[in-house]
């Protein structure tokens, strides 16, 4: 479902009712597989994808960003190389992407992002999200020269068949973000 409302044109509120109905399916699955790392995964992708569509503080107060975060913190125990380091590469997105809230979620911390960042890219170097996130994420905290090294060696890849879809989309951001950053 993430897939779908990501990749193919709805309107806001079809996308909204779409990851919706992933979100109370996945929890469903998890409930019934709770030692499913595949779906615990994905679960979350849902659960992130539908907090998107309510805003950043509407998602925060339902505690969506907590909730990603226990899993993530679980796969790193159980399943730390699950889709290519994915749960180092959402939670370190998460800590990169979410404010501090006060009162409603003050866990966001970008040096920390940055560690579980790095530890996806450690994990999976031949992702090019976890290498596009990591190089972001460095130049944000000041590391201009290894931020643009990281995302020219992300610029120069092709996307894998695997994941043709999602690593074209990437390697597209990837490119104008280094244009900007260089020019």
């Amino acid at each position: 479902m993430v897939l779908k409302a990501k990749y193919v044109p709805m309107a806001e509120d079809e996308k909204q009712e779409l990851l919706k109905k992933g979100r109370d399916f996945g929890k469903k699955m998890t409930e019934r597989y709770p030692d499913n790392e595949a779906i615990k995964f994905w679960y979350m992708g849902n659960l992130g994808s539908y907090g998107q569509t309510l805003g950043v503080v509407s998602a925060a107060r339902q505690g969506i960003g907590n909730k990603i975060k226990a899993i993530c913190e679980e796969l790193m125990q159980t399943a730390p190389e699950y889709d290519e380091g994915g749960p180092y590469r959402v939670l370190g997105v998460l800590h990169f992407k979410l404010p501090n809230i006060p009162l409603v979620i003050s866990w966001p911390d970008d040096g920390v992002g940055l560690d579980y960042l790095e530890k996806a890219a450690d994990i999976a170097p031949e992702n090019p999200a976890n290498l596009y996130y990591y190089a972001r994420l460095l130049y944000e905290e000041g590391y201009y020269d290894k931020a643009k090294e990281v995302m020219k060696g992300v610029t120069q890849r092709e996307p894998r068949n695997k994941h043709l879809l999602e690593e074209r989309t990437t390697l597209k951001k990837a490119r104008q973000h280094y244009e900007k950053w260089t020019n």
